[in-house]
């Protein structure tokens, strides 16, 4: 993982649009999202138990995610995990502002693999496993579902979600000024450096396999992303 904010684009906070969709992403909206479908999903009555009251997110960045969770799972407690000290200094100072957040959500900075996991010395056991833009950062994709599993407890609920990876420079054209439009030329540049980077649908379930989690599924929600859910064994 890199470790400047620099060179780590929290996409998650990124002001991704789509004019077909008619609709806008980014500054959270995305996240909005993917909280509502989790959910959706997997809530079961008020507080969702099914995903537990204790969610780590692998790769928080700026901590977008883990605020809004929390303010839908009040009783749930929340550790953002990230590499950039750059990015956990926004999501710390994002964290004060409210009372319900200081108490439930805390970030904690990490670099993988994680020794203190391989020594016991790291809390897990957790009841949702998170990871979002992580997986294109790493040169070994099976360093994230190690990680994983070793986070989670046994039927833990995995959501890891990612940028796809174009099928050709033609369709990262198109998704670069789809999703791009409000972006600088700084970021679309990055854009494209992330989009050439991430995997495809064939090649996540291959990792899964090989990771030996083929009960993970891998779905495409839209044009620019790949999620990958399910349950630990």
């Amino acid at each position: 993982m890199e470790s400047t904010a620099a060179a780590v684009r929290d996409w998650s906070e990124a002001d991704l649009a789509s004019s077909s969709s008619g609709g806008s992403s980014g500054s959270g909206a995305d996240d909005d999202d993917l909280v509502r479908r989790l959910l959706a999903g997997y809530g079961q009555g008020p507080g969702a138990p099914g995903l537990g009251n204790r969610i780590v997110d692998l790769g928080c960045g700026q901590g977008s995610l883990c605020f809004r969770l929390v303010d839908q799972v009040p009783e749930a407690n929340l550790l953002g995990l990230d590499e950039s000290a750059e990015l956990l200094a926004v999501a710390e100072s994002r964290r004060r502002i409210d009372a319900g957040w200081r108490q439930a959500v805390s970030f904690r900075r990490i670099q993988l693999p994680i020794a203190d996991l391989a020594e016991g010395a790291f809390p897990t056991g957790f009841s949702t496993v998170l990871s979002q833009y992580l997986l294109h950062r790493l040169p070994d994709r099976q360093l994230l579902w190690r990680t994983i599993r070793q986070l989670g407890a046994p039927g833990a609920l995995v959501l890891v979600r990612d940028l796809v990876r174009p099928r050709d420079p033609s369709h990262a054209e198109a998704l670069i000024a789809e999703f791009g439009q409000r972006l600088n030329d700084d970021e679309r540049l990055e854009l494209a450096r992330s989009l050439a980077a991430a995997c495809d649908a064939a090649e996540l379930g291959r990792q899964l396999e090989q990771a030996g989690l083929p009960q993970l599924r891998v779905q495409q929600p839209d044009a620019l992303h790949l999620e990958v859910i399910g349950r630990l064994p």
